[in-house]
């Protein structure tokens, strides 16, 4: 009789899982059939500018040379932390650390977040290190190592309380609502990525970015003509008249066009 009950159980939240699969497929579907924009430029993509034809051959190598090294170094730390995150997951050694760590299941589930994104962290922090080298070498970065270690950790913790906050509502829903916890977990949890849309600008990014806005002037006019001419939100436009700098990250000039590539013809900084 309980393993009947458990089979019945056991079938209701795989039927309840499928359903919320085919929800969110069929809403992503339409979703992206009637919002995303798959033609954005009017009369189509105009043809890509030969690199030649705006830098010299001896940028476009130290470009290539660059971009070279740092995909080498990130796609190693990519692997680095699969590889963490496979051997913890797929072993006996996650469970072993789980079952080590002391309190409830919330605390737990912290402190297994805090443990595992410090291991990765710790087993990819040399890649880490030698990319940064890499920017400074090439003067693509200005930051200091002392801010470039605070920025590291604000990262570090940022990601540790927001992977917490979901699993703590994903385990809490199961815990709770055995049979409907797919559908349940499934809307909160889109809940929260909609509401960290909007508190990621104003919390997390100001940690990293300094902001000011853009004084009146030809930029400021530019920016706000563009929008207008594209039908941007007025939301949009007024946030297309902010400068953002990352610390430590030297700005870049990105001209218009090879006519007018004159320094400072635009001000932005890489993410």
């Amino acid at each position: 009789m309980a393993a009947q009950t458990h089979r019945a159980r056991l079938m209701t939240a795989r039927r309840c899982a499928l359903i919320v699969a085919l929800v969110a497929a069929t809403g992503f579907v339409l979703v992206a059939a009637i919002w995303v924009p798959w033609h954005p430029v009017p009369g189509g993509v105009p043809g890509a500018v030969r690199p030649d034809s705006v830098f010299t051959a001896q940028e476009i190598r130290r470009g290539e040379d660059y971009a070279a090294w740092a995909r080498r170094w990130s796609l190693l730390s990519l692997l680095i932390g699969l590889a963490v995150s496979s051997v913890l997951g797929f072993s006996r050694w996650g469970p072993r650390l789980m079952a080590r760590l002391p309190g409830r299941w919330g605390v737990k589930v912290v402190l297994g977040v805090l443990v595992v994104s410090l291991l990765g962290r710790l087993a990819t922090l040399p890649c880490s290190i030698m990319l940064q080298r890499h920017r400074l070498a090439n003067g693509l970065s200005t930051q200091p190592w002392g801010g470039y270690a605070r920025d590291v950790m604000t990262n570090e913790a940022i990601a540790v309380v927001t992977t917490s906050l979901g699993l703590l509502v994903l385990l809490g829903v199961a815990r709770r609502w055995k049979r409907a916890w797919p559908a349940i977990a499934a809307s909160l949890v889109a809940a929260l990525v909609v509401l960290g849309s909007f508190v990621s600008p104003l919390v997390i990014e100001p940690l990293f970015n300094d902001f000011a806005s853009l004084s009146d002037g030809e930029l400021r006019s530019d920016c706000a003509r563009r929008s207008s001419r594209s039908r941007t939100r007025r939301a949009c436009a007024s946030t297309t008249c902010w400068l953002r700098m990352r610390r430590g990250v030297r700005p870049l000039s990105t001209p218009t066009s090879p006519a007018s590539a004159t320094p400072g013809a635009w001000s932005s900084t890489t993410p």
